[in-house]
């Protein structure tokens, strides 16, 4: 599924002349597996529905990493077997299984694996992406996000939910020229909402449920409008997505990304794009890596134009 997401990546420290200094990460990843079973989620019509669904594994490793598994060429107690990770989280997969229960099953099948001998627990960080390409309506697909971090014990002090519609495309009306004026043309649209939970008292993540009327929110937004500039129609969506949907759902915060693409506008380009990020999470602490999201705590447009 293509996203108009960018690659936000595990951040590494370099000297001025471009050396990597200490700073280190190793990580293990399964992208895209296919379980045996489809997953219950709301479908186009928001109707809980057993549909198909992929997952994807990113699992990031303390310290050294999987240093010694490389010095000596063969698997051992310093990493993930990600043939074996494969065939458990398979395994968990069955009938008429919701979303939100395959992946504490799943999360939990991780947080096993990565407790070794002695005590030892080797995770930091664990990303469980299901994708739900049958879930859109407009859109390549609905993508449901859980992130867990985790201490030297293996107990998970964050986590975080991340629920998302991709490319959603919607015909309407936008453009500064004069042609532009005289008919409607499609825009691709890219929703995430992120939230984090640092303890237990904290509220958790909408149920999915609750959920799908985002992608149709949008679209009722977004078809009416008459805009000239991406920058005044994302400002202006955001605003009305906060209002008229997300106050309800998360009343204490969350953090809303909407990116906007105009593929017709650029002919030699895949599209021009505008992005604005809204932040009204309540308790968030820093930023946000690429293993969890996009680098956050700004309320100014992030602007991609390039006919500027």
């Amino acid at each position: 599924m293509s996203s108009p997401r960018l690659p936000f990546l595990e951040k590494t420290a370099t000297t001025t002349t471009g050396t990597k200094m200490t700073h280190n990460a190793d990580s293990i990843h399964v992208k895209e597996l296919q379980l045996p079973h489809g997953l219950v989620a709301p479908d186009v019509w928001g109707k809980p529905k057993e549909q198909p669904a992929t997952i994807t594994l990113t699992v990031s490793l303390k310290g050294d990493g999987f240093s010694t598994a490389a010095d000596k060429d063969q698997l051992d107690q310093s990493t993930i077997h990600y043939g074996e990770l494969s065939k458990r989280v398979r395994a968990l997969n069955l009938p008429a299984q919701d979303v939100e229960r395959f992946v504490d099953e799943a999360q939990t099948c991780v947080q096993a694996m990565a407790s070794k001998a002695e005590g030892k627990f080797i995770v930091r960080r664990a990303v469980l992406r299901v994708t739900l390409p049958k879930a859109s309506m407009y859109g390549e697909g609905v993508v449901w996000t859980r992130v867990c971090e985790y201490d030297d014990a293996g107990k998970v002090t964050r986590r975080m939910g991340e629920y998302g519609v991709d490319e959603v495309k919607i015909m309407t009306l936008v453009g500064v020229n004069a042609y532009e004026r005289q008919a409607e043309q499609p825009l691709l649209i890219g929703v995430n909402l992120t939230r984090w939970v640092q303890s237990e008292g904290e509220a958790g993540w909408p149920k999915m449920e609750e959920m799908a009327g985002l992608e149709t929110k949008v679209v009722e937004i977004i078809k009416p409008t008459t805009f000239e500039t991406l920058e005044t129609l994302a400002d202006h969506t955001a605003k009305l997505l906060q209002e008229g949907f997300l106050a309800t759902r998360f009343p204490q915060g969350c953090i809303l990304r909407l990116t906007i693409s105009k593929p017709r506008a650029i002919p030699f380009a895949d599209a021009p794009a505008v992005e604005v990020m809204r932040n009204n999470h309540e308790n968030l602490r820093g930023c946000v890596n690429r293993d969890s999201g996009p680098t956050i705590g700004i309320r100014d447009l992030n602007v991609v134009k390039p006919y500027a």
